[in-house]
């Protein structure tokens, strides 16, 4: 199954949730500007609720554009301090790179959560989709040939 922002409005972006059929949606809601796009997704699992959230970050986005997306996350996860999510998505900047350790630790320490991809995620080796969450879950990409970018995934 899929959710995905509403596709009348939605910036070109590409925010996706792909699940397994036996997984419930609870419910979703999705915000967008002209740097950012965030859907938010209540995932019931077979043993758990999960939130998980799918950012996309525009290549140069202004500061105050992130600043705004992680207030959005932050207002979403109130009620979730103690629960497990998962925040992930395409952050155009590269972990690989010492000069993005910034915004690394913001997401880190704004969450409580720790970044977990290591590996590279992009045809010209950059880590650019990161994966920020308080839970142990299987992660790891796939090459994918028709994207730029390969698929990262989360298992729970």
């Amino acid at each position: 199954s899929t959710v995905e922002p509403n596709s009348i409005s939605r910036p070109p972006h590409g925010l996706v949730l792909y699940h397994k059929d036996n997984y419930k949606i609870l419910c979703s809601t999705s915000t967008s500007c002209s740097d950012t796009e965030v859907l938010v997704c209540n995932l019931r699992t077979q043993k758990n609720q999960i939130l998980v959230v799918l950012c996309y970050v525009k290549p140069a986005a202004s500061r105050e554009s992130i600043i705004t997306m992680v207030g959005y996350i932050k207002r979403c996860l109130q009620s979730w301090q103690h629960h497990p999510f998962v925040i992930m998505g395409d952050f155009n900047i590269d972990a690989f790179d010492s000069k993005n350790d910034h915004v690394i630790q913001l997401m880190s320490s704004e969450f409580q959560a720790r970044q977990v991809v290591n590996c590279k995620t992009t045809k010209q080796n950059t880590c650019l989709d990161l994966i920020f969450t308080n839970v142990c879950s299987q992660y790891g990409t796939i090459f994918y040939p028709f994207s730029y970018h390969n698929i990262v995934y989360v298992s729970f």
